[in-house]
Formats: C-alpha cells, sequence, structure tokens
C-alpha cells in the first residue's frame, strides 16, 4: 500500500465511522412516538361517536360533547399522520380523546 493510498484510506473509514455513529446517536435520541394506542382509542371514540347523535333525544347527547370529540378525533388523526410525534404528545391526547369519549357515553340522555 502506497502511504497516501493508506493514509486516504484511514481517512475516509475515520469519516465513514463519524457519520454512522453520529446517525446512529440521532437515531437513539429521536423522539417518535408509538402511535398504536392512540390509534386504537381513535377508533373506538368514532365508534362511539356513530353510535350516538347530538341532540336531547333518548339516545343521544349534548351537542357540546359530541361536537367536542368530534373535534378531538380529528385533532388526534391529525397527530397520528404527522412525521415525528412524540411520545407525550401522543399520550396526552389520547387521555384527551379518552376522557371526551368517556364523557360523551356518560351523558347519552336515557
Amino acid at each position: 500500500c502506497f502511504p497516501t493510498h493508506c493514509a486516504l484510506s484511514i481517512l475516509l473509514r475515520t469519516v465513514s465511522y463519524i457519520i454512522i455513529a453520529a446517525a446512529i446517536d440521532a437515531f437513539k435520541d429521536s423522539q417518535i412516538g408509538d402511535r398504536s394506542a392512540l390509534q386504537r382509542a381513535i377508533a373506538l371514540a368514532e365508534a362511539a361517536l356513530n353510535s350516538t347523535s347530538a341532540g336531547t333525544e333518548d339516545g343521544q347527547c349534548p351537542a357540546a360533547y359530541y361536537n367536542t370529540l368530534r373535534s378531538l378525533i380529528s385533532t388526534s388523526k391529525t397527530l397520528v399522520n404527522s412525521d415525528a410525534p412524540t411520545q407525550a404528545a401522543l399520550d396526552n391526547q389520547l387521555v384527551t380523546l379518552q376522557r371526551a369519549t368517556d364523557n360523551l357515553i356518560a351523558n347519552i340522555v336515557n
């Protein structure tokens, strides 16, 4: 191996190692969260929403609960479909969506 070729080869391997190490570190530090729990909650919320309508008759719920849940489903879908939602954002939206679903169900007129 010629000295300049050996030095160049070592330099290229070192640079490659540094780039790969940085990429691995960036991946390890990424904050992209698990969307699955929120996706399941969206499906349940949609089922609850589809099982009733806004109103004051039996089987209906007050419009405020209905519209809140409909809005939160939309917000939740936007978050789930975003490029890199954090786990904290997903968890917070999950709790909010679950509460709204529970509120809708609890306020259906009997």
